[in-house]
């Protein structure tokens, strides 16, 4: 066996046989020359490709389905045109080198873009292929199925989805570096998605939240398991979303959980940085998870939060719709504000200068916690069979209401007045009221 090279610049060298062509040797396109293969070829043990070795653009176009062996353009102007599937290949990038795929599946590949090459899939599908990019947007997506479904495909290095075209993911994809959706890019699931792996998909939607995110493509499947990270700007919209991973809104962008359904958490949802929002329009059943705000980060929650731990550390959390059974912390002059709803059954700490949890709504079967000058403050709340820890301090002030009603158990400090002198505080009794423990009531604390 020996090599077919096509290296007349400017001529094309032609091999159409109407049979699938065995190659175990080269195939190879040099010095500006353009070979072209019309025919399927089984490349085990082969090698078909082009190299620049002068300031020429040698081309391969391969009109066949190819399996096996390895595909190359190395060399800056060395051009390859896939456009037929391939298998159980070696598609191989670098030194500027491109490489393009625009028809077909590529199945049991690995694509691999080092060193200034570029590969550019559009259209295509993939099934159990690894795609490994050097730097950014070393391999570049398009209107590309990700089906998972069969095998897992496999991210490493750098992955972008362009061009405003759409993504679809199927099955499991095991993202072990960084898969970017550029603005104008959703990601549609389907077939049970399931993202894995230690790295990350960041959306990249800047100000425009709702202009690139994941979706689900089939009302009737919805589920999205990520175990993974995803970041930066965008939305997750219309899934049964359960998370084991990561959801992080960060460098001041927005990401919103539009999901229409409960989101199960098991893992985090943080915002973290100055101007960053993690907006959740859905109830979450947090048990074994964390929501955290931190460093500047707001986390909005809008449908009701139960179980696990929702922490502000130097940041925000509002909840609009209560909470059941949470861990609620805020600390290194972190707030988190009850707008909305009851909190059943939660336990409520606030630990350090500036550490606030406010409550406006129902308390019942609470404990409540301070240290360390933290605060928690009534705006205007019904207290049923609460406790509040020794050393709290618990404060109704400057217009706000508190009704108790029940038990309450006190062996900290609760006190009730209007420091400010600008507006009524008030201290309701509602029926018969046990209140027990070695802690305070005071009254008007501040005015005698």
């Amino acid at each position: 066996a020996g090599a077919v090279i096509a290296n007349v610049a400017g001529q094309t060298l032609t091999i159409t046989t109407h049979n699938l062509v065995t190659n175990s040797a080269s195939l190879q396109a040099l010095s500006g020359g353009t070979l072209t293969i019309d025919d399927a070829v089984n490349n085990f043990g082969g090698l078909i490709g082009a190299t620049t070795t002068d300031t020429t653009t040698p081309t391969v176009n391969l009109n066949g389905a190819v399996s096996g062996g390895t595909i190359y353009a190395i060399g800056a102007g060395a051009k390859v045109n896939l456009n037929a599937s391939s298998s159980s290949a070696l598609l191989r990038v670098a030194n500027g080198g491109v490489l393009s795929a625009t028809s077909g599946a590529l199945t049991d590949d690995t694509v691999l873009v080092t060193t200034g090459g570029q590969a550019q899939l559009k259209s295509v599908k993939l099934t159990n292929t690894s795609l490994s990019g050097g730097a950014a947007n070393a391999i570049q997506l398009a209107n590309v199925n990700l089906d998972g479904t069969a095998a897992a495909n496999t991210i490493s290095g750098y992955v972008a989805a362009i061009g405003g075209s759409p993504m679809f993911l199927g099955g499991s994809l095991v993202d072990n570096g960084i898969f970017t959706l550029a603005s104008g890019v959703y990601l549609y699931t389907y077939g049970g998605a399931a993202l894995s792996g230690r790295g990350k998909i960041t959306m990249n939607a800047g100000q425009s939240t709702f202009s690139a995110g994941i979706s689900s493509s089939d009302p009737d499947d919805l589920a999205f398991t990520n175990a993974a990270t995803i970041n930066g700007s965008g939305s997750l919209v219309s899934m049964q979303l359960v998370n084991t991973g990561k959801i992080a809104s960060d460098a001041g962008y927005t990401i919103a959980l539009l999901t229409d359904d409960d989101i199960v958490n098991q893992g985090l949802l943080m915002a973290s940085g100055a101007g960053s929002t993690l907006w959740i329009d859905d109830s979450v059943n947090n048990g074994g998870g964390l929501i955290l705000a931190q460093s500047g980060g707001h986390v909005k929650e809008n449908g009701g939060l139960s179980g696990g731990t929702l922490t502000a550390s130097a940041g925000f959390a509002d909840l609009y719709n209560g909470a059941s059974s949470v861990t609620m912390k805020a600390y290194a002059g972190g707030a988190i504000s009850v707008l909305g709803g009851d909190v059943r059954g939660s336990a409520l700490t606030a630990s350090g200068a500036n550490s606030l949890i406010s409550l406006s709504g129902g308390v019942s079967n609470s404990t409540l916690a301070t240290s360390s000058a933290g605060l928690i403050r009534v705006n205007g709340a019904t207290f049923y069979d609460d406790t509040i820890n020794a050393g709290a301090q618990v404060l109704v002030q400057d217009g706000g209401q508190l009704t108790l009603e029940g038990a309450l158990a006190n062996s900290g400090v609760l006190s009730v007045g209007d420091v400010n002198n600008s507006s009524v505080t008030t201290l309701t009794i509602d029926g018969d009221v046990t209140l027990s423990g070695a802690g305070k009531l005071q009254l008007n604390p501040s005015n005698g």
